[in-house]
């Protein structure tokens, strides 16, 4: 029967035994064409953000460099926040934000804010949205600093602004009149 079988479906006829009895049933197997059109796909870039999502598929090539991390407040955060932009001696500063902010805790929401900068939905959503994030992708992590520090860059020499971070004036610590001074000092 198995030969049978094989040789009736290169034929084009596919064989199947009917439950309960040992009839063999023939049926031919259509044939259906398939046309699979053309396409060309261009990838143009869209962001400076790096890629922080990581499949099983892809692989990861790291760098082994010697890095002197900095003490300080969520000093669990300067690595993530060092490989999406900020540099090493910016990360004390970013860490105290995130102190003030958040307490260090990348789930954390409050009068529109979100995740560990506590970034301000509702005043950066349209250029938030244009790179390809929501509201929600803000309570991750490397998210939330990449964009913190998108952010940072793109005040940094707005006129309007003190420093890159003049957004988070309003938990500027009482020892200091502004965060621009930690970047002074």
């Amino acid at each position: 029967m198995i030969r049978l079988a094989a040789i009736a479906t290169v034929l084009g006829v596919g064989l199947w035994v009917a439950p309960g009895n040992d009839i063999e049933y023939a049926q031919p197997i259509p044939v259906v064409p398939v046309t699979v059109p053309a396409t060309t796909t261009t990838v143009a870039p869209t962001t400076t953000l790096p890629n922080v999502h990581v499949t099983t598929a892809e692989v990861v090539r790291v760098t082994a460099t010697t890095v002197a991390w900095p003490e300080g407040l969520c000093a669990e955060w300067y690595v993530t926040a060092h490989t999406v932009g900020w540099p090493v001696e910016l990360l004390p500063v970013i860490g105290e934000i995130m102190w003030r902010e958040s307490r260090c805790l990348p789930d954390v929401w409050g009068t529109g804010a979100y995740g560990l900068t506590q970034l301000q939905w509702s005043a950066h959503s349209h250029w938030i949205s244009d790179l390809g994030y929501g509201r929600d992708d803000l309570y991750n992590p490397a998210i939330n600093l990449a964009v913190a520090w998108q952010l940072f860059e793109r005040v940094t020499d707005d006129p309007t602004f003190r420093c890159g971070l003049s957004p988070w004036y309003m938990s500027t610590p009482p020892d200091i009149s502004h965060w621009c001074e930690r970047i002074d000092q």
